[in-house]
């Protein structure tokens, strides 16, 4: 999914979705996919589940 949206410099690695939630600007999607409820949003937009900076 990162590779699809231009992003070339990717690791996995444990913590990774800790480290996502500490830049407000980074996308996420939320929700399946293949669902009419899918939606994109960035992490600032959240409402729940941010992770404290």
């Amino acid at each position: 999914m990162l590779y699809e949206n231009g992003y070339d410099n990717i690791s996995v690695y444990d913590g990774g979705w800790y480290e996502w939630l500490m830049h407000d600007d980074y996308p996420v999607q939320v929700g399946d996919p293949a669902s009419a409820d899918c939606q994109h949003t960035t992490v600032g937009e959240l409402p729940t589940g941010k992770a404290a900076k």
